[in-house]
């Protein structure tokens, strides 16, 4: 089997069969089924041809070609500029395969997050794992990253508690505006 991309390999045969000294008796070459995606194509002779003398019986083979496999350097992932969690699809820039090897990218949630296999980026603070596959059949395997999208900060300023003396309540007096910084 060979693997893609690749150029076809020379053709050779052997024979069988010959009377000593006989060696002009055979002519021709192999040669096969056009093609160059992963898949099995057929040897064929190509005009092989015997001399009188002899009756040919061509025993076919097919040549594989096999997928390329893909390793984990094959894979590119660059994360958005902020992981921070913003209220819009936290996207990675680039999510490929190297080659320009057309891909599908698929983000899934991770430990407690819940969010299904999808092509949508996620929106909301959780743990996630983004899958890069190929969808050329000429390519094999998968390569993912995982991902945290922090929840943001929320500061409210602006209040204070009035002094208090102990009354077996928890409730307290406030004093003040509240202010919210942040999304």
């Amino acid at each position: 089997p060979y693997t893609t991309p690749f150029r076809s390999p020379a053709f050779t045969y052997s024979t069988a069969g010959l009377v000593p000294g006989d060696n002009g008796a055979l002519g021709g070459s192999l040669t096969r089924q056009p093609g160059s995606n992963a898949g099995k194509y057929a040897i064929l002779s190509n005009g092989l041809s015997v001399s009188p003398n002899y009756t040919l019986t061509f025993v076919s083979a097919d040549l594989e070609i096999l997928p390329k496999p893909l390793g984990p350097t094959d894979f590119i992932f660059n994360p958005p500029s902020s992981l921070v969690y913003n209220g819009t699809p936290r996207t990675f820039i680039q999510a490929l395969i190297s080659g320009l090897v057309p891909s599908r990218a698929e983000y899934s949630g991770r430990n407690s997050t819940t969010y299904g296999a999808t092509t949508n980026a996620p929106v909301n603070a959780g743990e996630y794992t983004l899958t890069i596959t190929p969808t050329d059949s000429n390519y094999t395997g998968s390569g993912s990253t995982n991902f945290v999208v922090a929840k943001a900060a929320l500061t409210i300023t602006g209040i204070s508690g009035k002094d208090k003396v102990y009354d077996g309540n928890r409730t307290a007096d406030i004093n003040g505006l509240a202010s919210l910084a942040g999304k």
